[in-house]
This record gives C-alpha cells, sequence and structure tokens, in this order.
C-alpha cells in the first residue's frame, strides 16, 4: 500500500515534512532523540508524477477525490493505492528546491541553498 497526492502543490505547500524529513516513522523518532535536523541533511527531496491506474484506487477514496474536486478543493486530495506503482507508471520526477516546512512554522526549506 502507498500513500499519494493528487496535486505536487499539497506536498509542498502543506506536506512538505514528507520531503524534507522522509516518513513519518523516521520523523517520530528523529523527534524523540531531538535530531530531526540530521534528516533535513540527508536525501534529495524528489517528487515522482505517476499515472496510476483507477483500479488501484479504493472506490471510497475515487468518490472522496471526485467530490473534493467538483468543490474545488482539489488541491488537498490524499489517497492510498493497494499493490507496486511500477516504473512505467512513473512519468516525471522532480527535485523541488523550495518545500514548505510544516514542522518549521511552514518557513521555506531550500533544498539547493544547503548543498552548494
Amino acid at each position: 500500500m502507498f500513500w499519494l497526492s493528487l496535486t505536487r502543490n499539497q506536498l509542498l505547500d502543506s506536506c512538505g515534512h514528507y520531503l524534507i524529513y522522509g516518513s513519518e516513522f523516521i520523523c517520530g523518532i528523529a523527534a524523540e532523540l531531538n535530531c530531526q535536523y540530521v534528516l533535513k541533511n540527508k536525501g534529495i527531496p524528489t517528487i515522482f508524477h505517476c499515472d496510476v491506474p483507477l483500479e488501484k484506487i479504493p472506490s471510497n477514496y475515487i468518490a472522496d477525490l471526485n467530490r473534493q474536486i467538483q468543490n474545488g478543493n482539489g488541491n488537498n486530495c490524499g489517497f492510498k493505492i493497494f499493490g507496486a506503482v511500477t516504473r512505467d507508471q512513473i512519468i516525471n520526477y522532480e527535485n523541488p528546491d523550495k518545500i514548505f516546512d510544516p514542522l518549521n512554522r511552514f518557513l521555506p526549506y531550500r533544498f539547493k541553498e544547503i548543498f552548494e
């Protein structure tokens, strides 16, 4: 099972902590050890653009996605899929250089400045 976001804006503006720190599990352990800052300097924030078949998305999520889009809330939609995302379903990727960090008062995290 995987969790995806309908839009890149949701990840960059509201859920940047996944891109900056990694999974909630790892970030939670780092928080308990007071070393979340270490995670900021590991890895490269990457967004994968996927074209996932609707059959992989549970029907209740499809109904909710449809409802959110019709109500103009398409930028705030996360959903799960069952099964793997295959390489053929990854149609693009990007390494954003500006991500808003919800764990740091939504201040911008600038990836390229850290590693230059």
